[in-house]
């Protein structure tokens, strides 16, 4: 599935492509004015991501 938008005049147009399925970003593309464009392409979205917990705090040296 792909999304197609027009931004005003001096912003251009954006594209976004969806997995049908799912409806997660796979690419969004931006087209300026003047042609220059860029694309994002979205790997890995959504997916499991294990944030380690931080060491246990020591006390500073004479603290409490």
């Amino acid at each position: 599935m792909t999304l197609h938008w027009e931004q005003p005049p001096s912003v251009g147009a954006v594209t976004v492509r969806l997995e049908p399925a799912t409806g997660t970003p796979q690419e969004l593309r931006r087209v300026m004015p003047n042609r220059t464009s860029w694309t994002i392409i979205y790997q890995g979205w959504n997916g499991p991501v294990e944030i380690p917990a931080p060491p246990a705090a020591v006390p500073a040296p004479g603290a409490g």
